[in-house]
């Protein structure tokens, strides 16, 4: 039990303790962007979706939008303009 509380304190007192785990999917994912002109990412709340699709958006040349914000919602009012504005 002593080592416990220790390695809590030790979490506790980093600035930052963060890293993200390997995801099964990210080379799939990778894959399919190569592929696919858009690519869904779904599944539960709190599984890391958004942590992949960001660590993915950052190696490759892509877009990432986030249907749960107003703003990137309002850029698909006419998704047909919006991704022939973006194409490769």
């Amino acid at each position: 039990m002593p080592f416990r509380r220790f390695i809590l304190a030790n979490m506790e007192s980093s600035s930052i303790f963060a890293r993200m785990i390997k995801r099964r999917l990210h080379d799939r994912l990778s894959d399919l962007i190569h592929h696919f002109p858009a690519v869904a990412l779904l599944g539960p709340r709190q599984v890391g979706k958004t942590t992949l699709a960001l660590d993915v958006a950052e190696r490759l040349p892509s877009i990432y939008l986030d249907l749960e914000s107003g703003a990137d919602r309002a850029k698909l009012t006419d998704p047909e303009l919006y991704l022939t504005d973006h194409e490769d």
